[in-house]
């Protein structure tokens, strides 16, 4: 009986470390990965990898009870709540819950294109959390934030467990705590959409890279290198009196997002462009490319509610950020006006990002479409 025993107790072990060592499998490999980071734009996922005794954890309350950043150009009044959507969406979670599979039985949350992992610790070679551990040993890029003497330092890896992916692994201690945090929270939220944009052009060189003719066509017969997902669709190439108009458009039942392109024969002078001229600028376009069925067209909205806004990136490139009305209609939404001078050829690109989404967040698609525009600027960098 005793052997007997001792047989049970050494199935039962062994079977125990099996399980314990198929578990573990579950956590993909970092460093050199295979798989490429989800599209996922304007999100962070958030990995609480600290101990901590409360039943809620202190680092996910402070993402789930606080909205931060406020972005003016995705004012979403359809939202019950009215106002302004924040500038990032944060996904939470326990560490516990990171490699965890989804509905449809795959680990997904590793492929996250921006993750922040919270540990024990004042620098990240102090933390000891499992999760951290695996990362360590790759190479990482300090980032310091400081606002008010306050100063927060967190680690940058790339391509951890997928590729065109930034971790940011931010240490929590007694020099590090929870308050430099929140005192750096929209520096560091600055940071990660810096990143989600630079993470975002080169996402586009992967799987959904255009490969086809749309490409070809504004490359080699309008020298404008643009990136942009698959799903647009060239639906408008037409000659003008002193250029071309070329429309793409990404459609669905629920929603659209499209790019409209001017290709004009003369190089403007930016400098002689401020907030009436480009409002008239545009109105002059909308009223002859975007009409709708009720017999009206689109305008710049100039109520003091909605924002209208002017950055220069530089002596040959500024962008206009605004919302426009459709007249005779409730309807309205942001759009993105970027204009590019080429002087050597004579010329200026102006590249008009809107979306229609009726009572959706209009956060994911601005950002997409941002990032697309701003893939435009390496032509003249």
């Amino acid at each position: 009986m005793k052997s007997v025993g001792r047989v049970l107790s050494f199935s039962i072990v062994s079977l125990l470390i099996i399980f314990l060592c198929e578990s573990c499998g579950n956590a993909p490999k970092v460093g050199n990965p295979t798989e490429f980071s989800l599209e996922s734009s304007g999100k962070v996922t958030i990995v609480d990898a600290t101990d901590h005794s409360e039943l809620e954890s202190p680092v996910l309350n402070l993402f789930v009870n606080t909205i931060w950043g406020i972005d003016s150009q995705m004012v979403n009044y359809e939202n019950p709540n009215g106002g302004f959507e924040p500038m990032m969406i944060y996904d939470v979670m326990e560490a516990s819950e990171f490699f965890a599979e989804s509905s449809a039985g795959n680990i997904k949350n590793h492929l996250s294109p921006l993750i922040c992992i919270f540990c024990d610790g004042e620098s990240v070679d102090d933390c000891n959390a499992a999760i951290v551990k695996d990362i360590k040993p790759l190479k990482a890029s300090p980032i310091e934030f400081t606002t008010n003497s306050m100063t927060m330092l967190g680690y940058k890896y790339k391509d951890v467990w997928a590729q065109n992916q930034c971790v940011l692994i931010i240490p929590i201690g007694k020099k590090q705590s929870l308050n430099n945090f929140n005192a750096n929270h929209l520096k560091i939220e600055q940071w990660f959409v810096d990143e989600e944009y630079r993470l975002g052009t080169n996402s586009i060189e992967g799987n959904s890279k255009y490969q086809d003719s749309i490409a070809n066509i504004l490359l080699e017969n309008y020298g404008l290198g643009i990136d942009f997902n698959y799903t647009f669709k060239l639906v408008l190439n037409q000659a003008q009196r002193h250029g071309r108009i070329l429309w793409l458009r990404n459609e669905t039942p629920q929603n659209h997002s499209n790019i409209i392109i001017q290709l004009i024969d003369t190089a403007m002078n930016l400098n002689n462009l401020n907030n009436r001229s480009l409002i008239a600028e545009r109105n002059q376009f909308t009223k002859q490319i975007l009409r709708n069925t009720e017999g009206g067209w689109v305008e710049v909205t100039e109520s003091g509610s909605f924002p209208f806004d002017i950055k220069k990136i530089d002596n040959h490139i500024i962008e206009v950020h605004g919302w426009y009305s459709e007249l005779n209609t409730t309807r309205r939404g942001p759009f993105i006006r970027k204009y590019l001078v080429d002087k050597e050829l004579n010329r200026t690109i102006i590249l008009d990002a809107f979306v229609f989404a009726p009572n959706q967040s209009r956060l994911p698609m601005m950002r997409e479409l941002h990032r697309y525009l701003k893939s435009t600027e390496s032509v003249w960098k």
